[in-house]
């Protein structure tokens, strides 16, 4: 997992519950001390797995909302890096549908040693498209923070539904549909 994961996480816990809870989610994962990641280093997924067990430990969050959320607030701060996807004649399922081919290729440009989930599409209609994410990491709670995120970018209100496709609940392959909400 890369470092700008970590680093954005340990904003994220600052903004949401303070320095104080923070200091002792990061003690309590066994991160000691430790409030900073290179951003371009790799670190063990495990890690942050451990940081946000921690999370619901002390604040009896869901492990999914905690992911949801911090997924959410890490799309703002990717935003400004990822401008050019996100731009005039763009709209929210256009952006969703250029992650694969687009947003992950520029990814791994950057950061060479990535693991990024994979997505396929299906547009339903214009107000439907169903994504199937997959990951042996199973953050799907992370990626609908992301296409929230995204939804509130393009100024769009989405329902999200999720169905987890693997026999046994592992969640690394989950069907993802999201519906934008005509007012």
């Amino acid at each position: 997992m890369k470092g700008l994961i970590f680093q954005t996480y340990i904003d994220f816990l600052t903004k949401s519950h303070g320095e104080e809870l923070k200091n002792f989610i990061l003690r309590d994962a066994g991160s000691g001390d430790r409030d900073s990641y290179e951003v371009m280093g790799t670190y063990p997924f495990k890690s942050l797995y451990g940081v946000v067990a921690q999370t619901h430990a002390h604040t009896g969050d869901s492990v999914p909302k905690i992911l949801e959320d911090y997924g959410y607030y890490l799309f703002d701060i990717l935003a400004v890096s990822y401008a050019k996807y996100l731009g005039e004649g763009v709209d929210l399922f256009g952006f969703l549908e250029s992650l694969e081919d687009h947003v992950h290729v520029h990814v791994n440009q950057q950061f060479p040693d990535a693991s990024l989930p994979s997505f396929t599409y299906k547009r339903i209609d214009d107000n439907n498209l169903k994504m199937i994410y997959e990951s042996e990491r199973a953050m799907s709670d992370f990626g609908i923070g992301m296409i929230k995120g995204s939804a509130k970018h393009f100024g769009n209100k989405v329902s999200i539904e999720k169905e987890d496709l693997t026999p046994d609940n592992n969640g690394t392959e989950v069907e993802i549909r999201v519906t934008i909400i005509n007012d």
